[in-house]
């Protein structure tokens, strides 16, 4: 779930930055189509690849190495499965884990089934009931507007009694019409549906349809879907009315509220006129004023807020959490698995067991040489004593010379058992300064032999 977690954040960050750039700004609507086309890729696109991307530029920039945090733990709790011959354990975190995982994916599942299943019923019993255009004088003329748009793909063209203008159909494009339209069809008309068709409304519309699936649960995703409906359909508008007239453009715009009327079609994936009436008023008052150019500051200013939402929702790439595969052939660990993680016990016999903070290759060799609480164990295998708190001191002013070896941390329990912590780690040999790296093992024992 940490995956879909991850990408909701990322998608939801960019659907919010459009929400209050169009506010604040309102962008050119090719940049605001533009925004949420990324929004919805972000939602189903995993960026971690990026995270390796972003820890060397780092690394280049400020000639430092990157470090992870660490987190201290008082507790034994983690999400792991351990796997052995006779059977498989999952702590209690996992167990919890993979049922939010199967409730997701069942929900997903079922609306992603009927949402297709909708579509194709209603798309079927909807073509059956319209007549296809034979007329070769209206047939010309759609193909020369097809062919001006220069979409490649035939666009059928359907009447069918009481319905409104849509367009349907990904593969085999089709425009369907009101019977009432034929023989005169308002050209803006067409050359409305046809830009639906060229800019890909549809397939984009069930992309967003799959975000919805996938993130049910983010109120985010249906405002995303939402806004593209409204926006395209405004983008349509102004090349319906590209070069028309003051009195053209009325007209056209009369056909909007009269066909608003028309009773809906509920129909996923399509594109139709909406009856909601403030969006009414919203198309009529695009329509009568004009596409208006923007200035190049403004669309300047709108690329550089597209980019920088861009980067900032990338970042979200440092959610993801690294699954990390061990495999010992240590006989604590097959022969004593069953007997001790029956329960959610996590202590595996007298031995040693190995949690979700491994982040790198088992280290065969365990620490042996525990003299105090906190100590750093250089590559030569010296020992120095590692003060935190009020006692750590190092000098601020220092010319740090760091050297490579291992945090080790020596926690003991009042029932007597006691558990090891081993992180990668750098201390400076003049003033002490440590620099604790990721967890690379931990040891856990039943009765503490330091």
């Amino acid at each position: 779930m940490n995956t879909i977690l991850a990408l909701t954040a990322a998608g939801s960050c960019m659907t919010v930055s459009y929400l209050i750039v169009s506010r604040l700004g309102r962008p050119a609507k090719g940049i605001r189509r533009a925004w949420l086309i990324a929004a919805a890729v972000f939602y189903l696109v995993p960026l971690e690849g990026l995270r390796e991307y972003y820890v060397w530029v780092w690394e280049k920039a400020s000639g430092r190495e990157w470090y992870f945090g660490t987190t201290y733990y008082d507790e034994i709790t983690g999400f792991f499965e351990v796997r052995t011959e006779e059977a498989v354990h999952k702590s209690t975190v996992y167990q919890l884990d993979t049922l939010i995982y199967i409730v997701w994916f069942t929900v997903a599942a079922l609306l992603l089934a009927y949402f297709s299943i909708q579509y194709f019923v209603r798309k079927h019993n909807l073509l059956k009931q319209c007549e296809e255009e034979r007329a070769q004088e209206q047939l010309a003329a759609l193909d020369e507007m097809r062919r001006e748009r220069k979409i490649r793909r035939k666009v059928r063209l359907f009447y069918c009694e009481g319905i409104k203008p849509i367009s349907v159909g990904v593969w085999r494009p089709t425009i369907i019409l009101p019977e009432k339209m034929r023989g005169s069809v308002p050209a803006p008309i067409l050359r409305h549906e046809l830009t639906h068709i060229r800019n890909l409304d549809i397939p984009i519309k069930i992309l967003m349809t799959f975000v919805i699936s996938i993130h049910w649960f983010n109120p985010f995703c249906y405002l995303l879907k939402r806004q593209y409906g409204r926006l395209c359909e405004l983008c349509c508008d102004d090349a319906a009315v590209e070069g028309c007239t003051a009195e053209e453009r009325g007209r056209y715009a009369q056909t909007l509220v009269s066909e608003s009327l028309a009773p809906d079609l509920k129909l996923k994936w399509t594109q139709y006129l909406s009856k909601n009436g403030r969006f009414v008023r919203e198309r009529i008052e695009n329509i009568m004023n004009g596409r208006k150019s923007c200035g190049r500051v403004r669309k300047a200013a709108g690329v550089a807020a597209l980019v920088f939402s861009l980067a900032a929702s990338s970042l979200t790439v440092f959610a993801y959490e690294d699954v990390h595969e061990v495999e010992t052939e240590e006989v604590h660990l097959n022969k004593l698995a069953d007997e001790h993680l029956e329960n959610g016990n996590q202590v595996i016999g007298d031995g040693w067991f190995f949690t979700e903070n491994i982040t790198g290759e088992l280290q065969s060799v365990a620490i042996e040489k525990i003299l105090y609480k906190e100590q750093f164990v250089d590559e030569s295998g010296n020992v120095y004593e590692v003060h935190t708190g009020a006692d750590a001191a190092p000098c601020i002013n220092c010319n740090h010379n760091l050297t490579d070896g291992s945090y080790v941390r020596h926690l003991v329990y009042e029932n007597g058992s006691c558990r090891v912590e081993t992180y990668k780690a750098k201390r400076c040999g003049k003033c002490g300064l440590l620099v604790i790296g990721e967890c690379i093992q931990e040891i856990i024992n039943k009765v503490c032999p330091h």
